[in-house]
């Protein structure tokens, strides 16, 4: 891909389609640091959110944790795309540990994309990650939590 990468604050994150090459962008995004009287204490913040848009498609891939504390910076840069979007894709696979707030980003993105007419779909989901997602879905079967699980690739059986 011939993007660009960039490191934007949050003025900075809306970028308008004659912005981007025909090809798309990748943003590296770093929120802006809070001062230690706002964060919690023994909180991290994201690191950052890489955004990459393609066509169509813009795929929101995190680093960190996510949790209480870097929910707000998700929720922003996932509001801050372009309107062209139909399909977002929260691509998880560096993401290590991912709490309650995790959940209800999820399922607040997918209400979201249905209202914007959006697709949603969620990739890479470590262990922790995953696991938390199948015991909400245990939990609350009613809800549509086994969406956010990628379909388990077939296993093949060895040869004797």
């Amino acid at each position: 891909m011939s993007g660009r990468t960039e490191l934007l604050d949050r003025e900075a994150l809306r970028v308008d389609a004659a912005s981007r090459g025909a090809e798309g962008s990748t943003l590296a995004v770093s929120p802006p640091r809070r001062g230690d009287a706002h964060r919690r204490p023994g909180t991290r913040e994201l690191a950052c959110v890489q955004l990459t848009v393609e066509q169509t498609t813009a795929v929101l891939a995190p680093y960190g944790n996510i949790d209480i504390s870097s929910v707000p910076d998700l929720v922003f840069v996932a509001g801050a795309l372009p309107e062209e979007v139909t399909e977002v894709v929260w691509d998880l696979r560096h993401v290590r540990f991912m709490d309650s707030a995790g959940l209800h980003l999820l399922m607040n993105q997918r209400k979201d994309c249905r209202i914007a007419g959006r697709g949603l779909r969620v990739r890479g989901l470590r262990d922790q990650p995953m696991r938390l997602v199948e015991l909400i879905a245990d939990l609350r079967p009613w809800e549509p939590w086994l969406e956010f699980l990628e379909p388990a690739a077939p296993r093949c059986s060895s040869a004797r």
